[in-house]
Parts: C-alpha cells; structure tokens; sequence
C-alpha cells in the first residue's frame, strides 16, 4: 500500500465493466459489484466496501471477508462516510456521475486527486486467473470446432459457446465473431447462416477471478485455399517473433515492430496501420491493464510479470482478414504464451 497524504483513500466505479479497462474498486478489494461501487482505505489499510444494489452485499462478504456496506445509493452513503473529513484522496472520480463530485465536495474540505494502482504487473492470483481463463477459452474453442457446422447462424454459434465457458469456470465472458467468404472484422453476432466456404473469426475473452485474458482464432468451414494457407501461417509467424521480443525492459514499440517485420517483408506495410488495423494487442482488465494498447508508438517499458494479448490481426489482399492472438506473460527471457496449443488455421470438414 503507497503512503496516503490524506485521512481516507476513496475508489469508486460506475459499475460497467470492460475487459479493456481498470477497475480501482476491484483492485483495491478483488469484488466484483454488479452496480456502483466504492472502496474506502484508512490510513491503517482497512478497507471497506460500499456496493450497489443493496442486496448483493451478503455475496460480496462471504466473497470477500471484507467489511462490506449494501446500499443503492452509493454516492450518498459515501458522503455520510466521510462526513467531517478534511482530506481525502479519490481515485476514478472522473468515471463516475457528476453525483459522486457534489456529494464528497459537500462533506469534505479538500478532495485530492489520487491514481489507482492499475499499471502495474499482474499479482500471482491475477495470473492464477489468467492461465486457468486461458485454458477455458482453448477448450471452449475445440469443443465449438466439433459443433460448428453450415447453417447454424453466428448467434446460435455465440450462445453456445457462451454458455460452454461459463460451464467450464469462467465468471464473465466477452466475444466478438464474424463468418464470411471472403474474412471480415469481427463485431457482435448476427443472424446470418454458416455456409461451406465460410471464414470463421472469433475472439473468445473469458474472466476467471476477475481476470480477462483473450484468444483470437480462425477457421474454414471446408478447405482452405493454399494463399490463405500462406497468409496464416505469416501472421503465426508475426506472433512469435513479437512473443520473442516481449522482455522485462523491453519496450511495447519494439515488440510491435518485431512482430511486424514479418509482415513488411512481405510487402504488407500498408495492412500494418491504420484503417486496417487499431492496436496490435492490449492489456487486460478487471485490475491493472499494464502496459496498455500494444502499439508503434507506445513507448512503456514491460516488467517481468505484465500479461496482454497479442494479436497480428491482419487484413490480406488476397485473403481477407484473419485473427491470431493469445494472452502472453512477460518474462526477462521474452514472452511466454498462456495457451497450451498454438494458433492454426482451422479447417472444419463439411459433409
């Protein structure tokens, strides 16, 4: 716990949450609340709970062995809290209603500033939750592999496989598919029905403890045309080299540009920015998100024990666009992928 330089340390958390994102209240206590939420620390490292609804506060207690305080307005409740402070450090004011502001600034003398501690390497129960999701989402991947067929529509592939991860321990999931000919971007499923011929892409992302992690695949309903073949097998090459280059000290601008060099060689410079492509991979949620988004620019130095994914999604002239991606833990001997099982190019047998 860093030194304070007020009398209470204050988290809060408007209750969304995304796998791209820190949450500080879940940081601070390892709860997961299913509405707003605020974590208060005194100066002796006592924490406290305050959860919205009311009712979950029994879950979180057993959950937690932390005091915890149910209430629905936890804006209010906080204020009556620290009722009488004069300072107090509050860290994800800017993310929550502009309620929490005027209700603190009305009871405390001084508000200060404070940051969560979300930049930081993964804990060993952050990656304990990271290896045991990683394994849910291969395993869910295989068993979707044995199912999918031609017809089945991209929401009824989804919902199965939905269900298939949280049967297998995951406590959150979050999936994005798309099925064409040709290979497009993922997004949210629709209605659309599997044909033969089809490109499967799917980044399944499960949470174990709290922890996300993500796995992004490919398959061909069918067999896959040798182009296709070769342009996979560049981009399994592109992961590795920036898994390699994924070192304690190391910084996130050289891992892109080690995974990239395969690709340039090829003549795909241009598929290797934007608008074919956002980031090369992120970190992950609910805790610390250490180092950020995998990109050219980002200049922040890995610390053995960060974990991302990392991902050379790529669009191919000839080929469409492809995923290949995995959760990699950083070590002072490069990266070290999460899965058991590299990526392939998966090829489902249509009857």
């Amino acid at each position: 716990m860093r030194p304070m330089v007020a009398e209470r340390l204050v988290l809060v958390h408007d209750g969304i949450h995304s796998f791209l994102e820190a949450n500080p209240v879940f940081a601070a206590t390892q709860c997961k609340t299913i509405g707003e939420g605020a974590a208060v620390i005194d100066a002796d490292g006592r924490v406290t709970l305050l959860a919205s609804p009311a009712w979950d506060a029994t879950r979180l207690r057993e959950e937690s062995g932390i005091e915890v305080i149910g209430c629905d307005d936890v804006a209010a409740r906080l204020a009556e809290l620290l009722a009488g402070c004069n300072r107090v450090e509050v860290a994800g004011l800017d993310d929550v209603p502009v309620r929490y502001c005027e209700a603190l600034t009305a009871v405390v003398s001084e508000l200060l500033t404070a940051s969560s501690d979300t930049s930081r390497p993964k804990t060993d129960r952050e990656l304990a939750g990271a290896r045991q999701a990683a394994a849910i989402a291969e395993d869910a991947y295989a068993a979707l592999l044995a199912r999918v067929r031609p017809s089945m529509r991209e929401h009824e592939l989804v919902a199965g496989l939905d269900v298939d991860v949280r049967r297998r321990g995951a406590d959150d999931h979050f999936v994005l598919v798309s099925s064409s000919p040709e290979g497009d971007n993922v997004r949210a499923p629709t209605g659309r029905e599997l044909a033969h011929g089809d490109v499967v892409n799917i980044e399944i992302s499960p949470a174990v403890d709290g922890q996300f992690i993500q796995t992004c695949r490919t398959a061909v309903l069918g067999n896959a045309s040798r182009s296709r073949r070769r342009a996979y097998a560049l981009l399994v090459e592109a992961l590795a080299e920036g898994t390699a280059a994924a070192s304690h000290g190391s910084t996130v601008a050289e891992v892109v540009a080690a995974l990239d060099a395969p690709l340039i060689a090829a003549g795909l410079s241009e598929y290797c920015r934007p608008p074919h492509i956002r980031v090369r991979g992120h970190g992950q949620g609910l805790a610390s998100v250490a180092p950020g988004d995998i990109t050219w620019d980002n200049e922040t130095r890995l610390e053995a024990g960060m974990m991302f994914t990392l991902h050379p999604n790529q669009r191919f002239p000839d080929s469409g666009y492809m995923l290949c991606g995995e959760p990699v833990l950083v070590t002072r001997n490069g990266g070290v992928p999460l899965t058991r099982r590299p990526p392939g190019l998966d090829e489902v047998a249509c009857f």
